[in-house]
């Protein structure tokens, strides 16, 4: 099992991308369990089987697009979450305001 916290984080897009394909090549071709913690809904949803969304406590868990609700957005970063028509998720911040 191979636990990442952040792996993406403060690297350029590229390395990102190159990061995530070393992941997936340990998952797919050595069938490695893997748990990452990311902020980035967008980077890494297409990627996963399974996604957990948190906030202070746990609000959904299951394939993206069914964690990935409307609904489920609404209660955890405010009526502001948008969901583009390609799935994209798009919230406010408002830490910057």
């Amino acid at each position: 099992m191979l636990l990442l916290d952040e792996p993406t984080t403060g690297i350029d897009t590229p390395t990102q991308h190159s990061v995530l394909d070393l992941i997936r090549h340990l998952h797919r071709d050595l069938h490695l369990t893997v748990v990452l913690v990311s902020h980035d809904i967008n980077l890494v949803a297409p990627l996963v089987d399974r996604l957990a969304l948190l906030k202070t406590r746990l609000y959904a868990i299951g394939p993206a697009k069914e964690v990935l609700t409307k609904e489920n957005l609404a209660r955890v970063y405010g009526p502001e979450a948008l969901t583009t028509e390609s799935g994209h998720v798009i919230v406010a911040d408002h830490h910057h305001a």
